[in-house]
């Protein structure tokens, strides 16, 4: 006999240790994942994608066609504000919003910008985690 399992309770919120070992080295994070508790299928929080986007952010090539989401996760994966993140870049924090919104992409000396901030996360490291539910 199969019992049913009450739709508040038929999930469990678990600690997920996330690691792979890419050229630039070990990249890894901790996320929360839901499991449901009849199929034990996993299924990722909003926190963990936020966690994922970030790590993607830093990992993903930043090229003349870079997304408004891509340069808004790699400052989120930075934990800059826009105006610090403007000031590293040597714009102004109007024109990150424009670029986070997609209605300006980066110029060219912009883009080589955002290619050394980036390669200095993946040589730091960044700490993200997504246990945030």
């Amino acid at each position: 006999m199969m019992t049913a399992i009450p739709e508040r309770n038929r999930f469990a919120i678990e600690t997920m240790f996330v690691e792979r070992y890419c050229p630039e080295g070990r990249i890894a994070a901790v996320v929360r994942v839901r499991r449901d508790r009849r199929t034990g299928e996993i299924s990722y929080t909003p926190s963990a994608m936020r966690t994922f986007d970030r790590l993607r952010a830093v990992l993903m090539q930043v090229g003349p066609t870079t997304t408004p989401g891509h340069i808004r996760a790699l400052r989120d994966a930075l934990g800059l504000s826009q105006q610090q993140f403007a000031a590293r870049l040597r714009v102004s924090s109007q024109t990150v919003s424009r670029w986070e919104r997609g209605e300006a992409c980066p110029h060219s000396r912009a883009v080589t910008a955002l290619r050394r901030l980036q390669a200095a996360a993946k040589r730091k490291g960044i700490a993200t985690s997504g246990t945030n539910a």
